[in-house]
């Protein structure tokens, strides 16, 4: 259990490292703050899809990494140990040089684990008291991955926007070379409307579960932000 919770202070901790790069997505489609609004316009300058690119694939990877650990510690609770492994690899390639082809494949190995899970959730009707310890350790990053998927979806599809409009601007010598550069942050934004709904729901099944098995969920935090019921 200290191993599970030292785990996700972890990846909490590491989420704060990208903050700073972050804040150059939210002066996308208007969601800066004022101040900083008003100094672009006063300067002329802005903030370009493939500047913010980084940031947003940089987002997008902590937040497979959430819901990744999630998954992980669920395949071990309902007894794919196998699987819980594999799945650990997927985070180190997640932690690494992970391109657009790495985050494909990621996103694959997710939804079949998703998949995994919710067969085995609907045909269990109860865990072992371990595995229910191992089962809760997997609420927290589930939860943190899906409200941190909601926020970048909104994020993503704005810098999907700009960047289309970049690419039109760009005209016929550019557009090509541009659209090129900017093909991992348009995958991320092609994947997080469906992302966002599948990890919605599966949280959802997670904590139906939960409660079901009259496990504590007092102390999760985030679990009123959705509604789960």
């Amino acid at each position: 259990m200290k191993i599970y919770k030292l785990m996700f202070v972890s990846l909490l901790f590491c989420s704060s490292v990208a903050y700073a790069q972050f804040g150059a997505l939210k002066k996308i489609g208007g969601l800066g703050d004022g101040d900083s609004e008003a100094e672009d316009s006063a300067s002329g300058s802005s903030v370009s899809a493939e500047e913010s690119q980084e940031a947003l694939v940089l987002t997008f990877k902590e937040t497979m990494t959430l819901v990744i650990t999630a998954q992980s510690r669920l395949q071990e609770a309902v007894g794919n140990s196998e699987d819980a492994q594999a799945l650990q690899l997927v985070i180190d390639d997640l932690n690494g040089d992970c391109a657009k082809e790495c985050l494909e494949r990621t996103v694959e190995v997710s939804a079949s684990a998703s998949a995994a899970i919710n067969e085995k959730l609907a045909a269990q009707e109860a865990l072992e008291a371990e595995k229910a310890e191992i089962y809760m350790t997997a609420i927290p990053p589930y939860i943190q991955g899906t409200l941190k998927a909601k926020d970048l979806a909104t994020t993503a599809a704005d810098w999907s926007k700009q960047s289309l409009t970049e690419i039109k601007d760009a005209g016929i010598m550019g557009a090509g070379k541009l659209k090129a550069k900017l093909e991992t942050g348009t995958f991320v934004a092609s994947q997080m409307p469906s992302l966002l709904s599948s990890w919605t729901e599966s949280t959802q099944m997670v904590v139906t579960f939960a409660k079901s098995n009259d496990m504590n969920l007092d102390s999760v935090e985030g679990l009123n932000d959705f509604d789960f019921q």
